[in-house]
Order: structure tokens, then sequence, then C-alpha cells
């Protein structure tokens, strides 16, 4: 058994497709899929299946901004 040594994630919902130049390519992630980001250096998608093959909810999430 394992456990994940990061903290909780923060995800916000995709409600159009987007594209992003991400890990010296470009990744595309469908409507309906998620964007993490919980770090703003390392922005990546998933899609809504991975997400919930993965991922479960476990409260809300706190106010956060994003900056550059």
């Amino acid at each position: 058994m394992f456990k994940p040594v990061g903290g909780p994630q923060i995800f916000v919902p995709i409600v159009m497709d987007v594209i992003l130049e991400q890990w010296g390519g470009e990744m595309k992630i469908e409507a309906g899929g998620w964007l993490n980001i919980t770090n703003a250096n390392d922005i990546y998608g998933i899609s809504q299946r991975d997400f919930e093959d993965t991922y479960k909810i476990v409260g809300e999430e706190p106010a956060y901004k994003l900056t550059k």
C-alpha cells in the first residue's frame, strides 16, 4: 500500500476544451476534465475519467488567487 507524499491538491473544472503547452509539448484536455492548479509553476490537466479514478473530494477548497 502506498500513500502520496504531497498534500491536498487544488483542481478547477474545465468547461471547454483547452490546450496547455507544458513539459515540452502540447497537452489537450477536453471539457469536463480538470486543471490541477496547486502549483502555479506546474499546472496540468487530467481527464474526468482519470480524475475519478485517482482523486476523491475531501473538503471545500480554500479561497485562492492565481499569481504569476
